[in-house]
């Protein structure tokens, strides 16, 4: 993960669908060949839009006129895209998320709660509509694509401290 221009990271800030695309996609690295039919029209930052058509490629974004790329993301979208990721078909669709139906939404999200990817809040609830932030992205993507890895890095940030919940998880997503 790269922080912005400024040396911030933004760690309690939310993260847009574009942004949150990207982090998913230098992170699978993808060998599927990217089409021109996979690139959706409203991509239209240099920055994203090959990394948006890779997961439109492996099958993880459904291809569609509208990807509404700076538009903030939710929890429920987040658990959705790395559901689309991996294959948690030995998992159990029931958790106890207080907020949780039984919606193909909702089981994909339960699938991924008993796989340890992603937690609920202290009250039990999941807040699939809630948007998530910076900090939360890291946290999930390195409970999927890092959980072995302990090392941290140098804190490149400038509004990172080690007093922040995410400390450890943005320190271990950071590119350098």
């Amino acid at each position: 993960i790269n922080g912005y221009a400024n040396g911030n990271f933004g760690p309690d800030l939310n993260i847009t669908r574009e942004e949150f695309g990207v982090m998913l996609s230098r992170i699978l690295e993808s060998e599927d060949k990217v089409l021109n039919s996979d690139y959706i029209s409203d991509v239209t930052a240099e920055w994203s839009k090959e990394g948006i058509a890779e997961l439109v490629a492996m099958g993880i974004v459904s291809k569609t006129n509208s990807y509404r790329p700076t538009d903030k993301i939710t929890r429920s979208e987040v658990a959705e895209m790395i559901y689309n990721a991996l294959d948690l078909s030995d998992f159990s669709d029931y958790c106890n998320l207080t907020d949780l139906t039984n919606s193909t939404l909702d089981k994909k999200i339960a699938r991924c709660c008993n796989a340890g990817v992603i937690a609920g809040y202290p009250d039990r609830t999941f807040g699939g509509n809630n948007y998530i932030t910076r900090a939360e992205a890291v946290t999930m993507l390195n409970r999927v694509f890092y959980k072995n890895n302990n090392s941290t890095k140098t804190n490149i940030f400038n509004d990172v401290n080690a007093n922040h919940w995410a400390y450890s998880a943005i320190l271990k997503a950071s590119s350098r």
